[in-house]
């Protein structure tokens, strides 16, 4: 094989290393990004979950509410409290 074409393979050898190491160094830039993405969506979900847990509470605490002074007007308009 002559001189000019072995360099030419090399050099092509070289590239395609350099390229497949910068390849590699993109993809897990990407991946940490992905992972950070995933965390921080984690986490809101966190959240709106203890968010919605407390409107939960909120609810069954108006519900509660709203039935006992019905069946104190019931109680009343039939005569049983005082």
């Amino acid at each position: 094989m002559s001189k000019q074409k072995l360099d030419s393979i090399e050099r092509l050898a070289r590239f395609t290393a350099e390229e497949f190491v910068a390849a590699g160094t993109r993809i897990d830039k990407l991946d940490r990004k992905v992972d950070q993405g995933f965390h921080e969506m984690r986490a809101g979900f966190r959240a709106v979950a203890e968010i919605l847990k407390s409107v939960l509470q909120e609810v069954r605490r108006i519900r509660i509410s709203n039935l006992e002074k019905r069946v104190e007007r019931l109680e009343r308009h039939a005569g049983l409290v005082r």
